[in-house]
This record gives structure tokens, sequence and C-alpha cells, in this order.
């Protein structure tokens, strides 16, 4: 059959009918953009002309990451963090527009296709691949069981093996077109430089996957920052409007100013977006290819957001983590498959501070306690006769569960990431021209002459010296960054001592933790009243241990910050982001004093988000105004607390373990 269809050039026609599936964006629109259309064809379908896409010549662009080989979404990720970052060091005042092509897929021009294919292949995969788009068709049910044939006349289907790959090859021209009318305008691009391994001349300010679109530019003040965003906005749209696409209006933009009075341009930038005067949203924060890009602490909003997405897929697995006919061992691969795979999802591209990692172990260990049930703890016997229970560390039941540490895993992936990068040089030109060059507005290198890292080297940098000292210490034949003739230029090269040891690179998996926290939990462990609970004699870790079992054992729980019910400090007044932001807040109260204010350049100038229902968590009383209650709110705590002397009611001490 095969060899038919390649002789006559034709496919069965079953091959290019599709059931439409639509599924909710979760946009709170109505009508058709509220829905996701995804096609389901032929597996066969799908495999044939995958494979037939494979003999094409496809072009490759610096720029474009989605549906290209070896280039994942987490190249796109740090690529745009390590410039931001760059900037911010240099202390450069830019902006960051994250644009979104409106109903890409289905909106690509037959014409631009068609045009595409006859440059890329030949003959007869070139009359396969436009009969595979040009007799599209798709059938269509409703909900009491009718169904139709419609015609698909435009575009790619969202679903094909090949869709979000013809998608890129066609718009690639396009955005080249738009970059060259970018550094047309009269602003500033000094974002191009030439790989030092392919000689490759790139681009570093812009990054395209599949639809989602990042540039970043520099900028004077906020009054600079409008027109230039205009500018990109204008020069995006105009170049894509040929193939019949065009940018949605709601744009994001996030500004970053430094130097004296960089909070006022920052105020005025957004104040300017909000008059009608710029274009899209502006503000502080963003999110790109599903991740948090905040304009300070990204790193601590994207672990909080990938801790939420973990406790949902626990939840939605709940009904078997508890199943004791499902052998535990079965439980704990299902538990790394389907929640560990999402805790850790995308962290490659950040560069994590010791607390964000503890942070993230310290959830997971919580989940895995809850899982092996009475098998995190122990039962001792005093000379005394009595029974102590103890709580088994943590690094037993890793590796009785055979569960690395978040932090050798997450170094795990990224060495396996860079030894591909070392592999496949030519799809990673920009990050690496920009991992180990300078930029022209910098007056410093990221790496001396012999290739070490510089003082002012980046953090993405020093994170690869570290990984690689990780390897060293379980695998001798690696050397260090400093033992390599050209330094850290030595790894990319085809001469680089990675290159054959992918097979090692797993072995920098552990249980063990940093000396630092293994230090910290010692003391901890030898401190009997700093982690013993006051209601029984069990002994945790560490205190989220406690605090575990004081929950699970006694219903006892902190709730000092759920009275908080605005974006509002009760005891400072002072407004912030989200009402999860100012639980945090109180949360850090100590000796009835507020922490230090910080954060980004609108903080404490948020407005204020109130309930239309105010009422207390505890007495049950409703209040007309926020004032009202916060003056009510001092009275309750001292109330909570008089019950708790008396051996009664929730745990509120501000100065308890949390």
């Amino acid at each position: 059959m095969l060899v038919q269809i390649r002789a006559t050039a034709s496919t069965p026609r079953l091959w290019h009918q599709s059931e439409a599936r639509f599924m909710s964006k979760g946009n709170g629109k109505d009508g058709p953009a509220a829905f996701r259309v995804i096609h389901l064809l032929d597996p066969f379908s799908k495999a044939f002309h995958a494979a037939i896409w494979g003999l094409g010549d496809h072009r490759r662009w610096d720029f474009s990451v989605g549906g290209v080989s070896h280039r994942r979404r987490e190249l796109a990720l740090a690529q745009q963090m390590l410039l931001c970052w760059r900037l911010e060091h240099a202390k450069v005042n830019h902006i960051q527009c994250f644009f979104d092509i409106k109903n890409a897929f289905p909106s690509l021009s037959r014409n631009s296709i068609d045009r595409m294919l006859s440059l890329q292949f030949d003959e007869p995969e070139n009359a396969l691949l436009h009969q595979h788009h040009t007799e599209a068709v798709m059938n269509v049910t409703d909900g009491e069981g009718g169904s139709t044939l419609l015609k698909i006349r435009s575009g790619s289907t969202q679903g094909d093996s090949i869709g979000g790959a013809i998608f890129g090859q066609v718009l690639g021209p396009y955005m080249s077109e738009g970059m060259r009318r970018i550094k047309g305008c009269d602003h500033q691009w000094p974002f191009e430089m030439d790989d030092f391994l392919t000689g490759d001349h790139v681009n570093t300010a812009l990054s395209l996957y599949a639809d989602d679109v990042s540039v970043v530019a520099i900028v004077q003040d906020a009054e600079d920052a409008t027109n230039v965003a205009k500018e990109l906005f204008w020069a995006v749209d105009s170049a894509v409007k040929p193939a019949s696409l065009a940018l949605k209006k709601d744009i994001t933009v996030v500004p970053r100013f430094f130097g004296r009075g960089a909070q006022q341009q920052m105020q005025q930038a957004i104040n300017n977006s909000n008059n009608n005067n710029g274009v899209g949203t502006w503000g502080t924060t963003a999110t790109y290819l599903g991740c948090e890009v905040f304009a300070k602490k990204c790193e601590s909003r994207e672990i909080t957001a990938r801790i939420h997405a973990a406790q949902a897929a626990w939840f939605a697995l709940s009904g078997l983590w508890f199943e004791h006919d499902v052998p535990l061992k079965s439980r704990v691969r299902i538990f790394k498959a389907n929640v560990m795979s999402v805790l850790v999802a995308g962290l490659e591209a950040y560069v994590l501070s010791e607390s964000q990692i503890h942070k993230l172990e310290s959830w997971r260990m919580a989940k895995v306690r809850i899982l092996i049930e009475g098998k995190g703890t122990v039962k001792l016997i005093t000379p005394e006769g009595d029974i102590k229970i103890r709580a088994i560390p943590d690094r037993t039941i890793r590796s009785r569960s055979h569960l690395f540490s978040v932090r050798s895993e997450l170094c795990c992936r990224r060495m396996l990431w860079l030894h591909d990068r070392i592999c496949h040089p030519f799809d990673s030109t920009a990050f690496r021209a920009l991992l180990c060059q300078s930029l022209p507005f910098e007056s410093y290198y990221q790496l001396d002459s012999n290739g070490n890292i510089a003082a002012h080297a980046s953090p993405w940098l020093r994170q690869i010296v570290d990984d690689i000292a990780a390897l060293h210490a379980r695998v001798p034949a690696m050397p260090l960054v400093e033992q390599m003739q050209f330094g850290i230029r030595t790894l990319p090269s085809n001469n680089s001592p990675l290159r054959g040891l992918k097979s090692k690179i797993r072995k920098v998996r552990t249980f063990e933790i940093p000396e630092l926290q293994q230090e910290e939990q010692a003391q901890q462990a030898t401190s009997s009243s700093f982690c013993t609970c006051e209601s029984c004699d069990f002994v945790g870790v560490n205190k989220r241990a406690l605090q575990t079992h004081r929950y699970s054992a006694h219903g006892i729980i902190r709730e000092v910050s759920l009275r908080v019910v605005a974006n509002q400090c009760p005891f400072c007044k002072k407004t912030f982001s989200t009402l999860y932001t100012a639980r945090q807040h109180v949360r850090k109260k100590k000796n009835s004093r507020c922490p230090k204010g910080g954060g980004s350049a609108l903080s404490g100038t948020y407005p204020l988000v109130v309930p239309r229902i105010i009422s207390c968590l505890f007495c049950k009383f409703s209040f007309d105004s926020i004032v009202e209650y916060n003056k009510h709110l001092a009275q309750c705590i001292l109330d909570c607390r008089k019950k708790r002397q008396d051996g009664s009611g929730t745990s509120t001490d501000e100065q308890e373990p949390s």
C-alpha cells in the first residue's frame, strides 16, 4: 500500500478526515473564542506524514524554538531570563513584550503553506503533503448525536503530528521580516552577536515558540517605553499579516527601570497604559510559555506555581494513594511519574537557591510520608520502659522508596539537557552566545582569557560549573572546568569530555542533601524541645514534620494568616498584589512587628480588593467594612490565645514553629 501511495502520490481519504473535539480554554469568554479545536486523526496517517515531513530540507532560525527538533521550551525561557538578568545587572532600562498570535494554527493562508512546501520538498513528497491539508475535512457532532462534515480551508490542524512544524516553517520568514522592521526603528537594538563556536550571526532578544513571541528592547524612560512598545507591536503585526495572521491586542508588557527615580518611572509607564496611551497590559508580572516571568523573584513565583500544579496532580489521584490492594512500590512509581514530574517540570531553565530547592523537597517528603503511612515512624523503648515514637530521617525514606533528592534530580536533568546541546551545536547558537559572550552595553566579560568564569558571570554559568563539579565527584573521568584546556568553552566543542559520558550522567542522582542542610537537621534532631509535640511524645526530624504531625494527630493548625481576608495587612495596612501575598506577609510577623518592606517597585501601592462578605473565621461575626474587621481582629486573636491556654481552640501563637 505504501508503494502504491508514493507511486500515485495519493493517500486514502480517511487519512485526511478528523474528529473535532472542543476543549475549553478557561479564559472566561463566550462562543467560539472559549474553545480550542483539537483534531483526532488516524494514527497511521499521523505516523506516515511525520515520516514524509522528516525527508524535507527544513530551515532553522536562531529565534525559533517550537516545533524544532532538539530545541525545548526551556531554551526560550532560559534565554529570555538570562538576557533580562544581564540587562538588570548592567542597570539598563528595558521592556519585555509578550505577543500572542490570534487563532494561529487555523488562520495560516494556504498559499503560504504551499509556497513553503514547494521550497522544501521534491515530488512526490510535495504532492502528498499538499493533499494532506487541501483535502482536510473534520467531522463535527452535536449534543443530540447528529454530525456533519466540514471542509477545512485554511491553516494546519491542531492534533496533527506535523501541525506545529508546518506553522513554524511558514512563520519563520515573516518573523525575520518583523525583526528587520524592529531594527529599522530608531531605538537601540544591541542584542546581535556572532556565536564563538559556529560563527553564526544570532539575535538574542527575540524568541518564538509556536505562536508565543517574546521581544526585549532598551528604553530611556516611561514615555519612550510606551512608544517602543507600539513600534514593536506594529513591526511584528505588520510582518505576519501577509500570512493571514494578526496579533492579539491584549499583549503584556513588563517594564524594568533602574537607578534614581525607577519606581516613579515604573508607575508612570503603567499609568500611561491604563490611560489608553500605551498598548496592551502593563505590569510587573507576566506568564510566558506557562511559567511565571516576574520583574523580581520570578523563581519563587514559579516554585509556588509548580507546587500548586503538583498539588492538583496529587488530589487527582487521591483515591489511589490509600488503595492497599495496590502495592506500595507501585504507588510510589505512580507518584514519581504523575506528581514528581509535574513538580520539577521546566525548572531546568531556572537558577534556584538552596531555600527554594528545600521548599520543593519539603513538600515532596510531606507527601511521601503520607503515602507510606505508618512506615515513616519507628517505636523505641526507653530504659524506663516507656514507648517513644520517632520519625525516620528523610534520607532513609528516600533510599527505601528509591526517590532521589530534588537537588540531584534537577542537576541530572540540566546535565542531560547540556549534553543534548553539545551534541547538536547548531540548535542553541543564540543561548550559547548569550551565555559566554559580552553584549555591547557591558564593560565586563562573562569569561576570562582562560575560559573560566569571571567576577560578573551570570548565575547560569556558575550553575554549569557547579553541575560539572557534582558530576566530577561521582565520575572522576569528567574533569573540572578549571582543568579543561579552554575552560568552559571546551564544553560545547567537538572535543567536549561530556560528549561520551551520557550513560554516566545519572550517577549524580543521590539520596543525600547538602551538608549545610544535614547540619541543620542534626541540630534540630538533637534539640528535643525544638521539634517535640507538646500534646504527646512525638519528635519530628524538622519543623515541617512536627507541623504535619500536629495537624494530622491533634487537629492543631496555625491559622493566624487565615484571618486575612483582603490583600491588606490588618496591622501595618500595606496592600499587596494578591491575598496570598498578604497572608505570607502576616505569617512572617514576629514580636508584634511586621517584616520590612521590599519586593517589586510597586510594593505597597496596589489597589485594595475587599470581598463582598467580610466575616471572622472563628467568631463568625460579619462586618460592613474592612476597617471594622481590622479593629475586631486584634481582640479576636487575644481571645483565641486565652482559649489555647485553657487547652481548647486552635493554635494562633506567632512564635510557634510553622
